[in-house]
């Protein structure tokens, strides 16, 4: 892709008969701060996965900040760089989903993804579902909204899954404001942080069959985004 010395996005430029879009190393560092260690979300079977921040111009001066995942390959992973190239995937963070016609079917293979955001239906069965990464989605939205980890082994007994810690809390306002990222000072829209809670607890389901697809989730957060315009 084409963009500036700060990593900032030009014009977002395809790969030649592929819709997935490619970016320079430096835009990569500069979305991830030079890879920096306090940017690692997990550890997955080829490399550390960082998060990041791309940013787009758009006219005349704005610039759009979009949250992102990276995933760093290890030096010597081959496999995980045969496996990334299968411009199929859909997030290829994860290494989950697949193009295709799989909304009510499955593909079985070998357990693979990010300790923290792999599918818990996945892990038991071994049937990889179109879905999910609807989960692992889920799993980034509570690490938003709490500004934490979804795993840390530093935390006390109980809390070093976040998932499982903060899944009760995400049920009500109350219960929410005891969770939220402390950071934020209490100075958040707690309506729309109790909507995009329980579209969190709808992506963690157990089952596949009752998460929403990924439209639907794009759907219902440019929604909670048009209400906090308005009454903002």
């Amino acid at each position: 892709a084409t963009g500036s010395g700060d990593g900032t996005l030009a014009n977002g430029q395809n790969a030649t008969n592929s819709s997935v879009t490619v970016f320079t190393l430096a835009q990569l560092r500069a979305a991830t701060y030079n890879f920096r260690s306090d940017m690692v979300l997990g550890k997955g079977g080829f490399g550390d996965v960082y998060k990041g921040w791309l940013k787009e111009k758009l006219p005349p001066r704005g610039i759009k900040k979009t949250a992102v995942a990276i995933k760093k390959l290890d030096s010597f992973s081959m496999q995980g760089l045969k496996e990334w190239k299968f411009y199929n995937a859909k997030l290829s963070d994860f290494g989950l989903s697949f193009w295709g016609p799989l909304i009510d079917s499955h593909v079985s293979t070998r357990i693979a993804g990010t300790m923290g955001y792999i599918d818990p239906e996945y892990l038991a069965t071994g049937h990889l579902h179109v879905k999910s990464d609807v989960y692992g989605f889920g799993v980034v939205v509570v690490e938003m909204l709490t500004g934490l980890r979804a795993i840390d082994m530093k935390r006390p007994s109980g809390k070093q899954i976040l998932v499982d810690w903060v899944k009760p809390y995400l049920t009500n306002r109350r219960k929410l404001k005891k969770i939220m990222d402390s950071r934020l000072e209490g100075k958040y829209p707690p309506k729309e942080a109790s909507q995009i809670a329980h579209l969190a607890i709808k992506c963690l389901q157990q089952e596949s069959r009752f998460r929403p697809s990924m439209t639907e989730i794009a759907e219902t957060l440019e929604q909670i985004d048009a209400i906090h315009m308005r009454l903002g």
